[in-house]
């Protein structure tokens, strides 16, 4: 994978802008933050680095909304959140560690992403 973002300088911008218009799309659809970001830096970058890139802002995103609960308290909130998507969160939870391990096993060299349809697939050397 290539870098095409040259010096530091030039880096934080392609970095910023992407993140920006990540939160954009984010902010009028409610959802795609992660799939913009990952995608676009997974072609500057080699995808266990733009993983890890994206983690941080993403957790930091999740955490301001919980804590921005409305009228209750922070442990209310873990409790009504807790009971209402304790599916959904159990098998992210599972998927993340599935695809976590995945990454580790296969080789990232085998592992494109198609940025026009989001799709994964195993291709041929």
């Amino acid at each position: 994978m290539t870098n095409i973002a040259g010096d530091d300088s030039t880096q934080m911008l392609v970095l910023t802008l992407i993140f920006a218009l990540a939160s954009l799309l984010h902010g009028i659809s409610g959802l795609g933050a992660t799939l913009v970001t990952t995608t676009a830096l997974a072609s500057m970058y080699p995808l266990p680095y733009a993983i890890v890139l994206v983690i941080f802002p993403s957790l930091v995103v999740n955490i301001m909304t919980w804590l921005a609960g409305g009228e209750r308290s922070v442990w209310q909130n873990f409790i009504y959140y807790g009971r209402r998507y304790w599916l959904l969160a159990l098998t992210s939870l599972l998927g993340s560690i599935l695809g976590a391990q995945l990454l580790l096993w296969i080789n990232s060299a085998y592992i494109p992403i198609d940025a026009g349809g989001g799709h994964w697939f195993l291709c041929h050397q």
